[in-house]
Parts: structure tokens; C-alpha cells; sequence
């Protein structure tokens, strides 16, 4: 590193700037010239000359010997350097971008970074280079940038035997020796010039990198079968469902079951080397060169059709990741994983803090790590294990359960002792202990379990166990109604059994007979309605954040409707009037798990614009109630006068608001006034029961 590099380069443009004036003054042999500016060593820099110190040799390293050829105007010159040293120069680079300011100079702070090979030749291999015209990347031979119209071709190789190797937890230290513009440096030494100091200052080589957890893959059982996912699932969501259509299935178990597999994570043939696998008896097998180009491929890839956003639209195609049962992984797998720490969150039967371990080798070594399946089916009194002989991790799930399973790597002590954010930490912060979810441990026990996020992120996957329709039936045994005075609204509140699991909504449904006036036809009539009061959305406590709709009074036996408690939405069944009514209510429960659902039980007759709930919910018994008046109904109004006999009579309008007894008739003289024949009112008369009769005027008000 090179605090400050860029006020440094502007500096030396500053002071070059003026070498350059004051040779050209000069050159040209003006008198009487300025005298040219006084020169430092760093101003005669051509570059740098980095060693490397290791624990291993402890011994010096140049990292910049090398063989050298350098073929002069298409081979009429070739000549061939068996040792020589390059230079390590300033990096300086300007946007490629011809709009851009030419002036602003990109410069990194680093001047050297060292990845285990030579700073002045190319690794072995080919690369991959850069086509401005076409911006193809075409793989090509390594080979040097040469200005253009230069008729020089160099090609470079380092010295074998003159590298040392870089490897995880060894000790370094490093050095640069100046190069001046003839290039002039003291010369390489084995040992410490004086000041490095180099076996107290090295410092070791870490991963600062996690160690990654295990990536998901589809299962194929066969070369000509995968099992894709289905309705609601992806990769790393698996469900398996039972439909049942019945009550009586509610206890049948079904028989899907779901499976995906679990593969290492990959690395790459640098990091390999780094942990030392690539080593026998302290060098480079080259042997495993064979390995590393068989091994050098990616999962194999399936197109699979899944239904599109738009109902009635084009299906999706999507690429998924596949392996096929009993296959080797055809790349290298992660260096540190030995064994994986599996975990289950939520499940009914299962307490998430016991660990499950699942070995990565099983009579092997790296790099034949073997996969592991992830099976969930029905079987109540089982519990989630681990089967050695067909290496799968059995988690059977209760209907209507939902967990979330996580893996990530459990570490040795050895790998653990790698990862430079662990040596970070001091002895007495790693004995430190630290209470999470209730469980106290260690920093260090929590590492070696493989469940500190930092040194092994985890892999989550969620674990569904559908059901087509909700496991309990909400049949409330009563339903109490409030009513405010003049309101239009009625509150009704029920405690229900219901399956919180299983129920995403309750609604609640009426049924009355509404009485009205046939004006034509002069007489009164009842016509059923049916009605939806309100819905209760039915939230788990722990995984909603949002207002909550009802109370849990015990598990699977809720509370909601009405106006009970503060911190619970208010429900209502709004009238528009504030009249009396006899009424049946009942509710309707429906299934949390619509998404797992085929098309066919979601829609009418297949047709997917036509979706319906029939097939996903269970319907409670009617419960009969009565909803009161909540206001006096409007006194008559008078229609007409007319003479009757000795007095004079009024006709008047029957009142709408029910709860009252209505005359239509009324006379002067009480007792010779109303009419014989009763026929002719009936069809103004209304009569309630007695115990809704509400006294609305008196006799003076109706005359």
C-alpha cells in the first residue's frame, strides 16, 4: 500500500513537467538558460523489485525473476534471457470513454498485490481477452501489450524453483528493492538487508471470505425423470399437499413426497491451491492438472414450463439447476467443508436448537464430495433425521405446518483457525458467552456448530405441508349482536374454533328475509338476502407485522367481530337502516395455502378466468339471531281526509321503520269512527311483535 499515491503522481507530473522545460531551453541553446532543478532519488525511480518472505523456506523470493525472448521485427533478432528481473511501474489508467475529461487519471492506492505466481510474467494458461469492435471475449495465449508500429514480441516466463507458495496459514512478509531508469537494484539477497525484521513482522495468511453454504439443485431419480417443482414452489420452497376435500381426510395421510438435493458450493483451481489440496509432500501434484480440467464444468441445466403471471397467459420458462441421483459433482467443492449443520425453525415436533449433522465425505476426499437429498413427506410420530446409507435428510411435516430448514457449514477448529475475521478476535472475545434465542454459548461454540453468520452464512429453505382446505370447520355456538342507538350498523362477535395453521380468512355471511311495499300490486312481500358481513384475516402473531384482526383466546379458538378490545380492528355488518331483523349468520374458513393449489380446484370448469373459492374453504352451521332497532320509527304521515259517518277520518302512510303498530285509519270520535270493514285497511296495517313495540306518537299527534 501507498497512502496518498494520487497527491504523489501529481507531484512528480508537476516536477517532470519542469525537467522537461528546462532540456528542451537546453537543447534549443537560448542563453543565459535557468539552471536545471535539483534532482532526488525519486525522481530517478523507474519502478520497484518485490521479494516475498515465508515461513516455510524463511527465506527471500524475488517475484520478479524471470526467463525473458524478445523476437525483433518478426524474428530477424531473436534474443533469449535465461535470468532476468523486471520491474514493477506505476499503473495509471484514463476512462476509455472519448467524451469523458482526459485530464482525471484513475490510480489505485495498491501498489502490488500478490496472488501466488510471478508480478513480471503471466500465469500459465490461457486468458481470456477483449474485442473493442464487436466486444467479443475471445480465450487467447497470455502474451505482453506492445505500442503500436513497435515491432517487438516478448514473451516471459517465471523461473521455476523461484516462487514460493502462497497457502493459507503461513506466515509472509515482503520488501521492495528500487529500480532506477537504468535499471540499477541492489542486488536479490536470501537473507534481511538489515530492517525487515522478516520472522518477528510476517504476518499469516488468511481467508477472509465465509465459507459458503450449499447450493440447491433439482432431483432426478432417472436420466429421463425430474422432479420439478409444482404449484407454489421454487427451489428453495418445497411443499408437498393433501387434499382434503373432507373432513373424514383430515386425518389421512398423504402420500406425496418432495425432494431436492443439496450440493457443495464451488470454488475455484486458485482457491484450491491456497488451502493446500493441490499439494503432496509440500509441492504441487501435477497429477490433479487432469482433475482440474475434468472438474471444470457446471451443474447440468433444465428448461421447465411454469404457469405465467397472466391468467390465460403463455407459461414461463425457467432454467433450473439439476443433478441426477448417485452423480459426482463435476466441479471443485468448498475447501472447508467437512460436514453440514442442519437446522428446522417452526416445526411442531422438532426443537430448532438441536443440530442435525450431515457429512460431506463419506469414505472419500476432497474433491469427490458427495450430495445429499432433502425429503419431506406425512408421517405423524416421525421425526426429521438423517439416513446415512441413502444420504438424505428426512423432515417429515404435519399438515398444514410450515418450517424453514437451514444449512450452512460446521467447521473444523482447523478451518475455523483460517478465516481472518475470527482471528479478528481476541482468546477473551471468543470465550465470550452470548444468549441468542434463550440458548447461552460461547463465540467459539457458536463457530465450531457452524451458526455464526459471519464465518457460515446459511442456506434457508422453506419446508410447506399444504392443505386444501382449512382442518377445522368454524362452527360458532353463538353469536352476540350490539347495536349503538340510531346506528345502521350491527356488531356481531363470536369465539370459534378455527385452525390458524391451516385459515387464512374467516368471513362471516348472513341470510334474512327483507320485507317490502309492492306499490302495483298493494301489498307487502319478503325477499331473501344474503349478505357479507365482514372478514377476519387470520395472521400468525410472530410472522405479521401488520394490526392483528383477532384475539387468540387459546390455541386454534379465536375471538373477532364486533368492538372488544383496542388494539383489534373493529368489524361491523353495516344495515343502511336501523330496523329489526331475524337473521342466520354462519362462517366460512378459507385455506392459507391457495398458491400449492392446482388451477383446477381455484377456477370453474378449468376456465382461469373464472376463479372461485368452493374447492378451498369449509363452511360453519348457520347460527340464528336477532338483530334489534336501534332507532323509533318516523311518525305517519297524513294521505288524505275524507267523511265518514258522523266524523271525519285520515288516511295515513304506513311508516317504514319497523317496530310499531300502524293504523291506517283514525276518526274524531273514538269507537264510531273505524271502519267495519277490516279487509279494506289490512293492507295498511303492520303489526310487530310485542316486544319490539316502541311508542312513537300519541293520539293528539295522529289527528
Amino acid at each position: 500500500m501507498h497512502n496518498e499515491r494520487a497527491e504523489a503522481l501529481k507531484n512528480s507530473i508537476t516536477r517532470q513537467s519542469q525537467f522537461n522545460k528546462a532540456a528542451n531551453t537546453i537543447q534549443q541553446g537560448l542563453p543565459n538558460p535557468d539552471p536545471p532543478p535539483e534532482m532526488f532519488a525519486e525522481d530517478l525511480v523507474r519502478g520497484y523489485r518485490v521479494d516475498i518472505w515465508d515461513d516455510v523456506s524463511k527465506t527471500w523470493h524475488s517475484l520478479c525473476q524471470r526467463s525473458a525472448t524478445y523476437d525483433l521485427d518478426k524474428g530477424t533478432l531473436v534474443v533469449d534471457v535465461d535470468k532476468e528481473e523486471g520491474t514493477v511501474r506505476l499503473a495509471a489508467t484514463t476512462s476509455p470513454d472519448p467524451t469523458s475529461n482526459p485530464d482525471i487519471i484513475w490510480l489505485h492506492e495498491t501498489l502490488v498485490s500478490w496472488l501466488g505466481w510471478s508480478l513480471c510474467a503471466p500465469p500459465p494458461g490461457r486468458t481470456i481477452g477483449h474485442v473493442e469492435g464487436d466486444h467479443s471475449d475471445p480465450v487467447t495465449d497470455a502474451s505482453a501489450e506492445v505500442p503500436p508500429g513497435l515491432r517487438l514480441r516478448t514473451t516471459f516466463a517465471a523461473l521455476p524453483g523461484s516462487l514460493p507458495r502462497l497457502r493459507y496459514g503461513r506466515k509472509y512478509w515482503i520488501r521492495a528493492r528500487v529500480a532506477d531508469l537504468a535499471s540499477n537494484s541492489l542486488e536479490l539477497t536470501p537473507l534481511d538487508f538489515g530492517p525487515e525484521h522478516s520472522a518477528v513482522n510476517a504476518r499469516l495468511y488468511l481467508r477472509y471470505e465465509p465459507i459458503h453454504p450449499p447450493a440447491i439443485a433439482l432431483f432426478k431419480p432417472n436420466p429421463a425423470t425430474t422432479e420439478t417443482p409444482a404449484e407454489g414452489e421454487s427451489m428453495e420452497r418445497m411443499a408437498v399437499r393433501s387434499f382434503n376435500d373432507t373432513p373424514l381426510l383430515n386425518s389421512v395421510s398423504t402420500f406425496q413426497r418432495t425432494r431436492r438435493v443439496a450440493v457443495q458450493s464451488r470454488t475455484t483451481q486458485r482457491d484450491a491451491e491456497q488451502h493446500g489440496l493441490l499439494d503432496r509432500a509440500g509441492l504441487v501434484d501435477a497429477s490433479f492438472f487432469a482433475m482440474l480440467a475434468a472438474q471444470d464444468n457446471s451443474l447440468a441445466e433444465e428448461k421447465v414450463l411454469t404457469a405465467g403471471p397472466l391468467a390465460g397467459g403463455d407459461p414461463v420458462e425457467t432454467g433450473y439447476a439439476v443433478i441426477q441421483d448417485g452423480a459426482q459433482l463435476p466441479y471443485l467443492p468448498e475447501p472447508l467443508a467437512a460436514s453440514i449443520a442442519a437446522r428446522i425453525f417452526d416445526h411442531p415436533a422438532f426443537p430448532s436448537d438441536k443440530i442435525i449433522v450431515i457429512p460431506v465425505y463419506a469414505g472419500t476426499v476432497w474433491p469427490d464430495a458427495l450430495p445429499f437429498k432433502i425429503e419431506i413427506y406425512d408421517a405423524p410420530g416421525d421425526e426429521p433425521r438423517y439416513d446415512a446409507p441413502s444420504r438424505t435428510l428426512l423432515i417429515p411435516l404435519p399438515k398444514a405446518a410450515r418450517a424453514t430448514l437451514r444449512l450452512s457449514v460446521k467447521p473444523t477448529r482447523h478451518a475455523l483457525g483460517l478465516l481472518g475475521v475470527w482471528n479478528w478476535l481476541t482468546p477473551a472475545q471468543r470465550t465470550q458467552a452470548v444468549t441468542i434465542d434463550g440458548h447461552t454459548m460461547t463465540l467459539e461454540e457458536m463457530a465450531l456448530q457452524g451458526q455464526h453468520w459471519m464465518l457460515t452464512p446459511w442456506r434457508t429453505i422453506e419446508l410447506v405441508h399444504a392443505v386444501q382446505r382449512p382442518l377445522i370447520t368454524p362452527d360458532a355456538p353463538k353469536i352476540s349482536i350490539n347495536r349503538d342507538e340510531a346506528a345502521t350498523f350491527a356488531l356481531p362477535t363470536f369465539v370459534v374454533a378455527c385452525s390458524v395453521a391451516s385459515t387464512d380468512r374467516l368471513d362471516l355471511r348472513a341470510n334474512w328475509n327483507e320485507p317490502f311495499e309492492d306499490a302495483a300490486a298493494n301489498e307487502l312481500k319478503n325477499v331473501s338476502r344474503t349478505d357479507h358481513a365482514f372478514s377476519v384475516k387470520i395472521t400468525d402473531e410472530h410472522a405479521y407485522a401488520g394490526t392483528l384482526e383477532f384475539l387468540l383466546q387459546a390455541p386454534d379458538l379465536v375471538r373477532a367481530g364486533g368492538r372488544f378490545h383496542d388494539r383489534i380492528a373493529t368489524k361491523l355488518h353495516e344495515f343502511h337502516d336501523t330496523r329489526y331483523r331475524r337473521i342466520e349468520y354462519w362462517l366460512e374458513a378459507t385455506t392459507k395455502f391457495r398458491e400449492f393449489m392446482p388451477s383446477a380446484l381455484l377456477t370453474e370448469g378449468g376456465d382461469p378466468t373464472k376463479p372461485t373459492e368452493t374447492h378451498i374453504k369449509v363452511t360453519g352451521t348457520p347460527v340464528r339471531t336477532w338483530i334489534p332497532c336501534s332507532a323509533p320509527p318516523p311518525p305517519p304521515k297524513c294521505c288524505t281526509w275524507f267523511r265518514r259517518l258522523a266524523g271525519f277520518a285520515r288516511m295515513t302512510r304506513r311508516p317504514r321503520a319497523v317496530g310499531a303498530v300502524v293504523v291506517g285509519f283514525a276518526s274524531t270520535s273514538i269507537g264510531r269512527g273505524m271502519p267495519r270493514d277490516t279487509a279494506r285497511c289490512s293492507p295498511w296495517c303492520y303489526r310487530a311483535p310485542r316486544s319490539q313495540v316502541t311508542r312513537t306518537t300519541s293520539r293528539r299527534d295522529t289527528r
